[in-house]
């Protein structure tokens, strides 16, 4: 059985005749999911790691899937230039904002989806997908065992659509999200705290100010 982040990915994408990918597969659970449930005919399991690999080449053993899950060692996206197919869908989970980000510095024409589920926050995303002009199709946040991730799904067809707000995301993604509204909240006090004992540095004390007011002005929109 998946995870709540795992299961939020697979339930987003279509079924069909497409292959996949898993970068930082882990154990394999995702990709064996995504093939025994008929989602996609093919996945690439990909870690950069050689133990979590070995523990996923035998989970795929158990299942007989080893023809539609290959399992590559590679450092993120290298392994690319090296297939012939092209990926309709490419995961990217459980990691930092931060990690992915330097995976996406691999992008190229072969992925078609990055769908994303990072474990911290994802505005630097959100501008690696406009310096692209790539298309937001879904953004959310949940929490999963006390965890916070974000998720974006970042579809690379071009967008002549600008963002609304690359720092909190579309609030469109977000109206029916009361989790993210009260990490909002919860973040303003914590940033409240932080302002009040700001001394001797004024630009750092109105950067830290204007983040405050924008986010008091995006939670005011659930009202």
């Amino acid at each position: 059985m998946l995870s709540k982040r795992l299961q939020t990915l697979v339930n987003l994408i279509s079924s069909g005749d497409f292959v996949a990918a898993d970068i930082g597969t882990d154990h394999g659970l995702l990709p064996i999911n995504l093939i025994k449930n008929k989602i996609v005919k093919k996945v690439y399991a990909v870690d950069i790691n050689v133990k979590p690999l070995k523990i996923a080449e035998k989970n795929i053993q158990k299942h007989n899937f080893q023809k539609e899950i290959p399992t590559i060692l590679s450092d993120g996206l290298a392994f690319t230039t090296q297939i012939s197919d092209e990926i309709e869908y490419c995961f990217l989970a459980g990691l930092g904002s931060g990690t992915i980000l330097e995976i996406l510095n691999k992008d190229n024409d072969k992925i078609k989806n990055y769908l994303i589920c990072s474990n911290t926050e994802i505005e630097q995303i959100r501008k690696f997908t406009i310096a692209k002009n790539y298309f937001i199709q879904y953004e959310s946040f949940f929490i999963d065992q006390k965890h916070r991730y974000w998720l974006i799904w970042i579809n690379k067809q071009k967008s002549a659509k600008k963002l609304e707000n690359i720092f909190l995301g579309d609030f469109k993604w977000f109206e029916q999200n009361l989790e993210y509204k009260i990490y909002l909240e919860n973040q303003i006090q914590f940033l409240e705290k932080i302002f009040l004992k700001i001394e001797n540095d004024e630009d750092a004390k109105l950067k830290l100010f204007n983040k405050i007011k924008q986010m008091k002005e995006y939670v005011q929109l659930w009202n």
